[in-house]
């Protein structure tokens, strides 16, 4: 029997995806075998260099952009393979967006932009459903600011409006590109307490992209790190946080000024995030990872599962040994 994504405890999933551009020797490997699932009620981080994938991923999860190879479910319904028409069905009721730069519509009011996802499906919002959204508003604190089109709004509450336009219709799942990175660093806290505040009283499930190692920490649940098209380390945000494994994750967070850690040895991020048009064989990070040898050139190690996250690496010695781990 297969195991389904409820049986998972998941709100949606992708399956060895691959994602290939151009042809020749002009292709990009987006995604090369990426699996990672989304727990119900879980906000889900990933962050990574720019060109990792981390946006395609998104995409292709939301049905957005079709994968080459691999699976993607939305709750129990695979999305890879539907139909246009039910495609577009399923991601406007279970897939909730908030975009890095809101994307509202400059000709709707504030309440119009909200509840346009009601008027894409062709339906009024049901009396439920239209004092979930008053009280969302309230939450929100858009309740004096729903006449006002966008350009008469402030950044952060044009960041609000989003979202309230996201959970309008209840979403499965909640996707994010860096939905604080256009405010100011005055306003992004508060939008941040409201998320997490709005996560308490609607059961949120998110996934959502992030440069800022900040954001993630104050946020997330479990932290994905990706590099050249792969899913390098998945851990929960405490054990990432205070104990990364893999040599990336250790350069992204020693790069993080941190007085507490003041004479702390840190490893300085070496080099440049290779060519994707021409990315190195074997391990994608032996040109700058500080423990790398020469089997790193040749052998590509798996994501594997090593005391509660999973990692791509492999271990020398010791079964408890992975002080030596590449991509």
């Amino acid at each position: 029997m297969e195991i389904t994504t409820t049986d998972l405890g998941l709100a949606a999933r992708v399956q060895h995806l691959k994602k290939t551009y151009g042809s020749g020797e002009g292709t990009v490997r987006a995604l090369d075998d990426v699996s990672v699932g989304i727990r119900r009620g879980q906000f889900t981080a990933i962050m990574g260099p720019s060109g990792s994938g981390k946006s395609t991923l998104m995409h292709i999860m939301a049905g957005l952009d079709s994968p080459t190879e691999g699976r993607a479910w939305i709750g129990d319904t695979e999305i890879t393979g539907l139909g246009d028409i039910d495609l577009t069905i399923l991601r406007r009721r279970r897939v909730g967006f908030i975009f890095q730069a809101f994307n509202l519509v400059p000709t709707l009011d504030a309440l119009g932009n909200i509840m346009l996802p009601f008027e894409l499906d062709g339906r009024r919002p049901s009396a439920i459903e239209r004092a979930r959204i008053d009280g969302l508003v309230e939450t929100l604190g858009l309740g004096s600011r729903l006449a006002h089109r966008p350009h008469q709004l402030s950044g952060g509450q044009q960041q609000r409006v989003a979202i309230a336009r996201a959970l309008a219709m209840e979403p499965a799942v909640l996707l994010c590109d860096e939905i604080t990175s256009a405010l100011d660093v005055s306003v992004q806290g508060s939008v941040l307490n409201l998320v997490r505040e709005l996560r308490g009283e609607l059961d949120l499930t998110m996934l959502f992209i992030s440069h800022n190692l900040s954001v993630v920490r104050h946020v997330a649940d479990s932290v994905g790190v990706m590099y050249l098209g792969r899913l390098v380390e998945l851990s929960p945000r405490r054990q990432l946080f205070s104990a990364p494994r893999h040599p990336y994750t250790r350069m992204l967070l020693d790069a993080i000024p941190d007085i507490a850690m003041t004479g702390r040895q840190r490893t300085p991020v070496q080099g440049e995030v290779p060519n994707p048009l021409n990315p190195p064989s074997g391990c994608a990070f032996h040109p700058r990872c500080p423990h790398a040898n020469a089997r790193c050139s040749s052998e590509r190690p798996e994501l594997a599962d090593f005391q509660g996250i999973r990692i791509a690496g492999r271990r020398r010695g010791a079964a408890s040994d992975w002080r030596r781990i590449s991509v």
